[in-house]
């Protein structure tokens, strides 16, 4: 909880802030480099500001790019736990590459017919799966485990959030730091 909880939400939402108000307060370029006009001014449009965008669009590359990997190494495991499927590098490789495809189609469709359409089953794909585990799974568990992981996550909220004094620093290091970067 600790990892999908406030605390990337926050720096989502700092990011996606800025973007706002500066796209549509402002009247500015929906870009990263808008973001620091406030600082750098007229050079926001210059050299600095294309390495500002240059930047974030590397970081989003990686960013995706990881996902990609991660995604299709997990999707791997659960078709070899559930359909005996070899989980080995061919079909983690067949896996991207069906992926890539389906968003080569979406952004060829464009936002309508691509993106929407992906977003909006998307979303009702994981609402049945939501209902289903509810109804299916033990109910009575996930109820109790939800209470506990709420009141667990504002108790630990800051002992956790204390990159000093932490006694966990290999954990801390190894993944806290690692997923909030990517």
């Amino acid at each position: 909880m600790f990892h999908w909880g406030l605390h990337p939400w926050a720096i989502y939402a700092v990011v996606g802030l800025s973007l706002a108000f500066f796209s549509f307060n402002k009247g500015l370029p929906l870009t990263i480099r808008s973001g620091f006009f406030p600082l750098l001014k007229d050079r926001t449009w210059g050299w600095f500001g294309h390495v500002i965008d240059i930047i974030a669009v590397l970081a989003t590359i990686f960013g995706l790019a990881t996902s990609l990997g991660f995604g299709a190494q997990q999707a791997a495991s659960g078709l070899n736990f559930l359909f005996g499927i070899d989980s080995g590098m061919g079909t983690q490789v067949a896996i991207i590459i069906g992926m890539t495809f389906v968003a080569v189609i979406s952004v060829v469709r464009g936002l309508e017919g691509g993106a929407k359409v992906l977003s909006n089953l998307n979303m009702g794909l994981a609402a049945l799966l939501l209902v289903f585990v509810f109804i299916a799974g033990p109910t009575l568990a996930i109820l109790i485990a939800m209470g506990t992981t709420a009141s667990s996550y504002f108790e630990n909220i800051i002992p956790l959030s204390n990159w000093i004094a932490r006694g966990d620093q290999k954990f801390f290091h190894g993944w806290t730091v690692f997923y909030w970067t990517w």
